[in-house]
């Protein structure tokens, strides 16, 4: 796959270890520019890619908007969003942007959390972005969606967990047709040479990936996300919407 332009949209004033890390980890992934939408002019932005010789040009926008943020993207060809925002602002940006970017994007889009918390899911703080993956699906066509983007980037992964979140107790027949699932899919990542292994979880979806970071010491969240909605949808929050709001964690959303 080749990668150019991404968009990171920050009202963040100055980088901190955290988000840089991950900001710089997908230069390593092949994209060579990077386009930065903030409110104001952050200097130390600027100055941070400059000195490692990172080309990027710099869009000031009074207000970072989803749709202001979507339509940079289109202009500059961008292949992927990156976004961190203030963690006081961070139920604004709930509630509104990133709901937004979530139902409406129609590229991948990376959401990295500000909050030092993300350390304490972590252990490989310095690690790559794709250095351990969860990926979680639910069979659905954004999930193979996201599945095929990640094995792009399959040379960066080091390990892959493969997770599924039932809500409901399985019949045996149920409990190993899932199993046998789960093993085809791990297949296809080994094939492509990543190490790969899966596991199954049970309760809330996105409560239980968050968990399932926690418990593999993940870098990075992928999913997949659609921007058709059911109204339980809707009113209560998508799993990938509820990701979005609440890990800690940097997490990929690809759309279908």
């Amino acid at each position: 796959m080749k990668t150019k332009k991404f968009i990171f949209a920050t009202d963040i004033d100055k980088p901190n270890r955290i988000i840089l890390g991950k900001v710089l980890n997908l230069f390593e992934l092949g994209f060579d520019e990077i386009v930065i939408m903030y409110s104001t002019h952050l200097a130390d932005w600027e100055n941070e890619f400059a000195k490692r010789g990172i080309k990027s040009s710099i869009i000031i926008e009074k207000e970072i908007s989803a749709p202001h943020i979507l339509s940079l993207a289109q202009e500059v060809g961008a292949s992927i969003i990156a976004t961190s925002f203030n963690g006081k602002r961070k139920r604004i940006f709930s509630y509104l942007t990133a709901k937004k970017l979530v139902k409406t994007c129609t590229l991948p889009l990376l959401l990295i959390n500000p909050a030092d918390n993300t350390e304490e899911i972590s252990k490989p703080k310095n690690g790559g972005l794709f250095d351990h993956v969860i990926f979680a699906t639910d069979w659905s066509p954004a999930s193979w969606e996201a599945f095929e983007y990640l094995l792009n980037f399959k040379e960066h992964i080091k390990e892959l967990e493969i997770v599924h979140v039932i809500s409901q107790k399985l019949t045996v027949r149920d409990l190993r047709i899932l199993k046998e699932k789960l093993s085809g899919i791990r297949s296809v990542a080994l094939d492509a040479g990543v190490d790969a292994e899966y596991h199954i979880y049970a309760g809330k979806i996105h409560e239980e990936i968050i968990l399932a970071a926690k418990d593999y010491n993940a870098t990075l969240v992928v999913m997949g996300t659609t921007r058709k909605s059911t109204i339980k949808e809707t009113v209560r929050g998508s799993p990938s919407y509820k990701m979005a709001e609440e890990t800690p964690l940097p997490t990929l959303l690809v759309p279908c």
